[in-house]
């Protein structure tokens, strides 16, 4: 049996409609499958919303393994979504339309794992939404643990982070959003969320 590819697009947007810009959209093959030539373990990609909020990314047709297998995708809002993606005709598929035929993870944990895992899929996978190669990385990600005042809303880095859109920010072990609850220009990160930031909350930083 051939191992084929589908190619899935979508746009994420704000409540007000305003796109949302730069977000890591990850997607992970949950747990694993295998066709007649070829086996396909569980797997970590991801795509990443343009200016306008539109990503597309090129997923494997799990419908076709021997044993049916699904992905799962986790939206901004920390909503994880299960769906299998058919080949049909191989046509591009809005997300939209998976999301409507497959079903909704309730209460799905955030985890520690999950998070180590959405890290590797936005390194793998580190293209625009348009396929192309986003340059100036050096494939070594950076931890910083940052100490905060209470009602800070802006904390410096010890470099400038490459690859910006692509950094993991953890508050109290909670993955925060980039574009939504922070954004970084230069080696200065925002805070936009409306929770203030307290001294004693724990945060930490991974970037390129």
């Amino acid at each position: 049996m051939t191992v084929r590819s589908r190619r899935v697009f979508g746009t994420l947007l704000n409540g007000d409609t305003t796109p949302l810009v730069g977000v890591v959209v990850p997607f992970s093959l949950q747990p694993g499958s295998f066709t007649g030539t070829a086996s396909l373990p569980s797997d970590n990609l991801s795509a990443t919303t343009n200016s306008a909020g539109y990503f597309q990314i090129d997923l494997w047709t799990n419908a076709d393994g021997l044993t049916p297998s699904r992905w799962r995708t986790r939206l901004p809002g920390g909503q994880y979504v299960e769906f299998l993606l058919p080949y049909e005709d191989g046509s591009d598929i809005d997300f939209a339309t998976l999301r409507s035929l497959g079903g909704t993870v309730e209460d799905a944990p955030d985890s520690w794992l999950e998070a180590v895992g959405d890290l590797i899929a936005a390194h793998n996978g580190s293209g625009d939404a348009h396929g192309g190669a986003i340059g100036g990385g050096t494939g070594e990600l950076r931890r910083e643990v940052l100490t905060p005042i209470n009602n800070q809303s802006q904390f410096p880095l010890a470099q400038i982070p490459s690859l910006p859109h692509l950094s993991h920010l953890f508050v109290n072990g909670e993955k925060a959003r980039f574009g939504i609850d922070y954004v970084i220009n230069g080696a200065i990160i925002t805070w936009n969320n409306r929770m203030t930031i307290e001294s004693l909350d724990e945060i930490e930083i991974y970037y390129d």
